[in-house]
C-alpha cells in the first residue's frame, strides 16, 4: 500500500503546474475545457438577465485551448508539492481511515475496488482548505467486510459511525464512484449534518445495457474474482496517454483493485450494481449544495447520467470535464480539486 501511495504522488507531479494556467484561464477569452450548468450558470452567449428555466444552461470555465502544448513545457519543468504523508488509523467498529489538515471536515469516500490511498493527489490542495477525513469503506483496504445482504445505508451508516467517533458535528462529502452512491445514502440520512456534497463519476438510474453489463462484471468476479475485472476497469477507467505516461501508478490500481478481499468485493459490487436506484430515491431529501462531475468519455457514469442527476437535485450545479473518462479525480486532480473546493466554500 505504501508503493500504492507513492504512486499517487508521483503521479501527480504532471498536473499540480497547471495551477497557474487554471487560475489565468478565468480571465482568458478563449474558455473552452470544461461546462459549468446549474440555475445560476451562464453560457458565454447569454445576457445576464436571461431567464434559464427549467434547462441548465452552460458557461465556461477551465483553461485556454492553448493549454495542451503548454502542458507539455509545464512536465518537464513545473514543480510539485507534495502531499501530506497519509498515516491510517482504525476506529473502534473496524474502519480504517486517514485525516489531514485543518478546517471544515470534508469526507472522502473512494470507488469499487480502491481505497482511501486514491485521494493522494487531491491532498495538497485540499487540505490546505479542510480537515480531509479519506476513509476504506466496508470490504475495502483495511475495513471490515460488510454483512452478507448489506445495502447502501448500511456504507452510509458507517460513515457516519466514523463522524461521530470523530466528534464531526458538521461536514462536507466527496465520493467517488461507489462513494457518490454512500455520499448520496449519507446526505439523505444526515441532512442537518451534511454541509455539502461533491458527486464525481457517480451513476445514476442506469439504463438497463449499462445494468446488465455491470451485473456481467459481477458474476466474472463471482466465478474468477476481483482481479477478472481489474484490466477492464483500467481500460475505462483512464486514458490512454495516461495510462502510457504513468504505467506504474496505472499498475498499483489494478492490483488494488485485484487484491481486494473477495468477500467483501463481491457484497459491496452488488450493492453498487442497484445503489443507483435507491439512491435516486433519496435525492429528495438531500439539501444542501451538491456538485456533480464527470469526464466526457466516461462510459459507464456517462454525461448523460450526470446531467440526468443534476437535473434531479434541486440547485445542483454540473460540471462535464472534456477528455476525460472515469477517472478525473486522479489524472486532473488540480482542476477537481479547485472546483470542488470552490463549490464547497463559496
Amino acid at each position: 500500500m505504501f508503493r500504492y501511495t507513492v504512486a499517487l504522488f508521483r503521479a501527480a507531479a504532471w498536473v499540480w503546474p497547471r495551477r497557474d494556467l487554471i487560475s489565468v484561464a478565468r480571465s482568458d477569452c478563449a474558455r473552452v475545457p470544461c461546462r459549468l450548468f446549474g440555475p445560476h450558470a451562464r453560457s458565454p452567449n447569454q445576457s445576464h438577465n436571461t431567464s434559464v428555466g427549467e434547462s441548465m444552461e452552460e458557461r465556461y470555465i477551465g483553461a485556454p485551448t492553448r493549454v495542451g502544448c503548454e502542458l507539455a513545457d509545464s512536465r518537464a519543468t513545473g514543480r510539485f508539492e507534495m502531499s501530506p504523508t497519509l498515516q491510517p488509523e482504525l476506529s473502534p467498529d473496524g474502519t480504517r481511515y486517514a485525516v489531514v489538515g485543518d478546517g471544515p471536515a470534508l469526507i472522502c469516500l473512494h470507488g469499487l475496488g480502491l481505497d482511501h490511498t486514491m485521494w493522494a493527489p487531491q491532498l495538497a490542495r485540499l487540505s490546505q482548505s479542510f480537515r480531509v477525513v479519506c476513509v476504506d469503506l466496508m470490504g475495502h483496504g483495511g475495513s471490515a467486510a460488510p454483512r452478507a445482504g448489506a445495502r447502501i445505508e448500511d456504507f452510509a451508516d458507517q460513515v457516519l459511525t466514523l463522524a461521530e467517533h470523530l466528534e464531526l458535528t458538521s461536514f462536507h462529502v466527496m465520493g467517488f464512484d461507489l462513494g457518490g452512491q454512500v455520499a448520496i445514502a449519507l446526505a439523505a440520512r444526515s441532512p442537518e449534518r451534511t454541509a455539502g456534497l461533491a458527486l464525481i463519476s457517480t451513476a445514476y438510474r442506469r439504463l438497463k445495457p449499462q445494468r446488465d453489463m455491470m451485473l456481467r462484471r459481477l458474476k466474472q468476479a463471482e466465478n474468477h474474482g476481483p482481479e477478472a475485472n481489474a484490466d477492464s476497469a483500467i481500460q475505462r477507467w483512464f486514458s490512454a496517454a495516461f495510462q502510457t505516461d504513468h504505467r506504474e501508478l496505472v499498475d498499483q490500481v489494478r492490483q488494488c483493485i485485484a487484491g481486494s478481499d473477495r468477500t467483501g468485493y463481491l457484497i459491496a459490487s452488488e450493492v453498487y450494481a442497484w445503489a443507483d436506484v435507491t439512491t435516486a430515491d433519496m435525492l429528495k431529501h438531500v439539501n444542501c449544495p451538491v456538485l456533480v462531475m464527470c469526464g466526457a468519455l466516461d462510459m459507464g457514469t456517462t454525461p448523460d447520467m450526470a446531467r440526468r442527476l443534476a437535473a434531479a437535485i434541486s440547485g445542483a450545479k454540473l460540471v462535464i470535464v472534456p477528455r476525460q473518462r472515469h477517472m478525473l479525480v486522479m489524472e486532473e486532480p488540480e482542476l477537481v480539486g479547485g472546483t470542488v473546493t470552490g463549490h464547497l466554500l463559496g
